[in-house]
């Protein structure tokens, strides 16, 4: 299979796939001891291969080694463990190190993550570093074939290194769904007739990990695996990088190795003998990689080798720990020279670009040490370099020449400012915000060289939980947007920073639209546990709290996670309270949120619902049945890939399905709006949520903003506004929440709040009336920066909704006294039988810069008419 064919099927699984080489060894180990397992009868009669299954190994897993040392063994005690953000490995899982790196690998347990099997190596930490240098910032690694991983029958010491050798972890078993991309592939063939063995080997002083793939055919046949495989995702902290593209990894061409590069460590995963590596797919923060087929003998045995490889931080240390890994030849000549200031001072931790002479190839990038000074071992040419520093104008792009000997480039900033800010409400009371600050004259970094981008061109985006600090910035002219979500004014400054100085700013944000009893919050989140998201909890908090969320869930995929410790950590209690929710992320049947819940923190993935080979009926059972008193939300039901109406074939106008049988209407509530406002899914989601409505599914529409990183992608934007009786949210209630929610009481904002009202009912609530038409009372509010200029009225009966009133809103519309008030009024509708009504405000220009290119809107939920008299709302229409 070719990798473009490959991308065509593994596109919308936006997952990960790291392959092993192609010019394996035909090997039989004949390393005796125990079998691995019981010989079984596989394919057409091959056996299971009888392999050294190993022990528990060196038990001495704390003592410091030597140059000349290395040692495997069982973990018995935690203080044996490694340290870092989201570090997996636990007591019984096994430890292999030498004096400069160690690594965990799962035992023979269930574990978190994609793959719910033992055998994977979970975390990597280089030894005798201090902070940040000795975490393990490592994500899942997962090795197997096609959509399979190993499910291990053993995992065991083959040798505990003490008699000076290398250390060996084994692993074998057989191969086993990788649940969510066996459930994305469909339409190919997934025979793999294969049993596998792992094994992780670690010599004394190497800084890389040697893993050797054995793949043991199953069939008295030769056979071909058309594609091994291996699922790899980034821990938090470092970003994806490849040889000459740099950090732009869209489009990566077959490279000796590719790379996951932080500030502290780096980790590259290679292969080894000269195989390279061939990226099909980086989306999502996932990689998708080949290698090619293996060719297995009849009832024999074949193998890939990789190397993963440990270094400190930044491509240059890991380019260089790569070579001696690899044994590859190190460039010739050297680029050295110090990074300066604009007063000459030296600037630690500047990071210098080195890209080919024209810019179009990335070659690395050297970090200036403490004093300032930085090296770059480079191949004789010619070059351009140019430093970048946080808080500083990068330097000018120097032109170099390298020989075969070392030259002198020093670099020079072009200088720095302090911006002190003190954002505050209208009271004086300090105030989370957000600072959206954009350059007069800014040109952005290229992509390779991996420097923090923001939304709309923006020269820096910061979000304060406390309102008040300093940042440090580039010498220029600014407009600095102070803003706290969507219930409060902006307000917006020009500044000018000069090199050296520090000016301050101070803003004043009032609330000006009243949402009383009613609290506001984005119910689809995700940060650090989720494999496509590298958000830590610090960040995703404080912009929370800084676009004014009032109830943020936590909804990781297939694992759950919490908020509130890092709420209350960082004294956010006063502004939010948060709620446990999931992601219940499956392949072929739709993503669905559940909230709020509880974690089993002794479980697999905190006990998130394994949904495996469910249909969306026992998946809903469950959750009903583990959670009774959660929500059950159906997100993006339209999604291509990931949507539930667009899995099972939902027909709005018809209201029927193509795959009926896997139907379920057992959930709450429908992400009708996901990241985007009313234009983008009015005759999607907007519409399959009316045409349920009107067959008497009755679901609470939530708006969500799914945010994975919070400078590429606001959190809360849009939300959704619940009637839980308090302002306070440490005094909500999460049953009165729950209720609120299934009772429809509450109202989608994405920039404009909108209260209704028929005969003193509201929302979600049946309003009885008589004389063929109901009087609907209209209050529509929003801040002044944000753009409504028109209210429509939905009559529920017609397919994507009866339009049957349109209020042109304008300086006409708007309360003389409050011009938050955009429009308050009765509005009169024909109701000659059962029914509902929703009303939507919208606008046209966007939400930018406060949200980037995003349109402002707002919708309720629905308040039903009861038009006959029998004190019950009748569906017009049916399934």
């Amino acid at each position: 299979m070719t990798p473009s064919r490959w991308t065509l099927i593994l596109a919308p699984a936006l997952l990960i796939a790291a392959a092993c080489s192609d010019d394996a060894e035909p090997l039989l180990d004949g390393a005796g001891g125990g079998e691995a397992g019981a010989n079984d009868a596989g394919g057409d009669g091959a056996s299971f291969p009888t392999l050294k299954a190993g022990g528990d190994g060196d038990a001495k897993l704390g003592d410091t080694l030597t140059a000349t040392q290395a040692r495997a063994g069982k973990v018995a005690d935690k203080a044996h463990l490694l340290s870092g953000i989201k570090v997996e490995g636990k007591v019984g899982d096994f430890k292999i190190y030498n004096s400069k790196v160690a690594f965990i690998i799962q035992g023979k347990r269930k574990g978190d993550g994609l793959a719910p099997d033992g055998g994977k190596l979970l975390d990597a930490a280089r030894l005798g570093q201090t902070g940040a240098a000795g975490r393990s910032l490592l994500g899942e690694v997962i090795l197997g074939a096609l959509t399979f991983t190993i499910k291990p029958r053993t995992v065991g010491v083959v040798a505990d290194g003490s008699d000076g050798s290398a250390a060996l972890v084994r692993v074998v078993g057989e191969l086993s769904p990788v649940p969510l991309l066996d459930s994305f592939i469909v339409g190919i063939s997934k025979d793999v007739p294969a049993w596998i063995a792992i094994d992780y080997s670690l010599s004394p002083g190497a800084e890389a990990l040697d893993i050797r793939v054995r793949y043991f055919n199953q069939r008295t046949t030769a056979e071909e695996i058309n594609l091994t495989s291996l699922v790899l995702s980034a821990g938090d902290g470092v970003h994806y990088y490849a040889e000459q593209t740099g950090y732009k990894t869209t489009a990566v061409a077959a490279s000796d190795y590719l790379a996951m590069v932080g500030d502290d460590v780096g980790y590259a995963l290679a292969g080894a003998s000269g195989q390279q590596l061939t990226p099909l797919i980086m989306q999502s923060g996932i990689w998708v990689i080949t290698l090619g087929s293996v060719k297995l003998p009849a009832s024999g045995e074949a193998d890939r080798k990789l190397k993963l490889v440990l270094s400190g931080g930044g491509p240059e240390n890991l380019r260089r720990a790569v070579d001696r890994a690899l044994g590859r030849k190190a460039p010739a000549g050297s680029l050295t020279g110090k990074v300066l200031d604009s007063k000459g001072k030296a600037v630690p931790a500047a990071r210098v670009h080195v890209t080919s002479a024209d810019g179009k190839t990335y070659v690395t990038r050297a970090t200036a040490d403490a004093t300032g000074a930085y090296s770059a071992a480079l191949a004789p040419g010619k070059y351009q370099a140019t430093a970048v520093a946080d808080g500083h104008a990068p330097s000018k792009a120097a032109a170099v020449t390298v020989a075969s000997a070392a030259v002198t480039q020093d670099l020079s900033l072009l200088g720095s400012a302090t911006l002190s800010y003190a954002v505050t409400d209208d009271k004086g009371k300090a105030l989370p915000a957000k600072l959206t600050l954009t350059a007069a004259s800014f040109t952005p970094h290229p992509e390779s060289f991996g420097e923090q981008a923001y939304l709309g061109g923006a020269s820096r985006v910061v979000y304060s939980a406390t309102g008040k600090g300093n940042a440090a910035l580039p010498p220029g002219s600014y407009t600095i947007t102070a803003s706290r979500g969507l219930e409060y004014e902006v307000e917006q400054k020009s500044v000018t920073l000069t090199d050296g100085a520090s000016q301050s700013a101070a803003f004043s944000l009032k609330r000006s639209v009243d949402t009383t009893g009613f609290l506001c919050g984005d119910f689809h989140i995700h940060a650090r546990w989720s494999y496509d998201a590298s958000d830590l909890y610090e960040l995703k908090v404080a912009a929370m709290a800084a676009e004014g969320l009032e109830v943020p869930v936590c909804s990781e995929h297939d694992y759950i996670a919490d908020f509130n410790p890092t709420i209350a950590k960082m004294g956010m209690q006063p502004w939010m309270q948060g709620l446990i929710g999931l992601e219940i992320t499956t392949g072929e049947w739709g993503h669905h949120n559940t909230f709020p819940i509880t974690a089993t923190a002794s479980a697999p993935n905190r006990g998130a619902l394994y949904w495996f080979a469910k249909k969306p009926a026992e998946i809903f059972k469950e959750v009903a049945a583990r959670w009774p008193n959660a929500l059950l939300q159906v997100n993006h039901p339209r999604s291509n890939a990931f949507g539930y109406f667009h899995k099972v074939g939902y027909d709005p106008d018809k209201g029927t399905f193509k795959a009926k049988a896997s139907w379920s209407p057992s959930f709450d509530t429908l992400e009708v709006f996901n990241e985007f406002g009313w234009d983008v899914r009015k005759d999607k989601s907007v519409k399959d949520w009316f045409s349920m409505l009107d067959r008497g599914l009755i679901l609470t529409a939530t708006g969500n903003s799914d945010s994975h990183a919070v400078y590429k992608h606001e959190v809360g934007y849009p939300r959704t506004c619940v009637k839980v009786g308090t302002d306070d949210p440490a005094k909500m209630s999460p049953a009165t929440f729950v209720l609120a929610m299934r009772k429809q009481q509450a109202v989608v904002m994405g920039g404009a709040f909108i209260s209704v009202d028929v005969a003193g009912k509201s929302l979600g609530e049946l309003a009885s009336v008589s004389g063929g038409k109901v009087t609907l009372s209209v209050k529509v509010q929003a801040p002044s920066w944000v753009d409504i200029n028109k209210l429509m009225i939905y009559r529920g009966g017609k397919t994507g909704g009866d339009l049957v009133k349109t209020v042109t809103l304008d300086k006409s519309t708007r309360s003389p006294t409050n011009p938050a008030v955009r429009y308050e009024g009765k509005i009169d509708v024909a109701a000659t039988k059962d029914t509902w009504l929703v009303a939507v405000a919208t606008g046209t220009k966007k939400l930018s810069p406060v949200v980037h290119n995003k349109q402002p809107f707002g919708v309720t939920n629905p308040i039903f008419i009861d038009a006959d008299g029998d004190g019950k709302y009748t569906a017009p229409h049916a399934f």
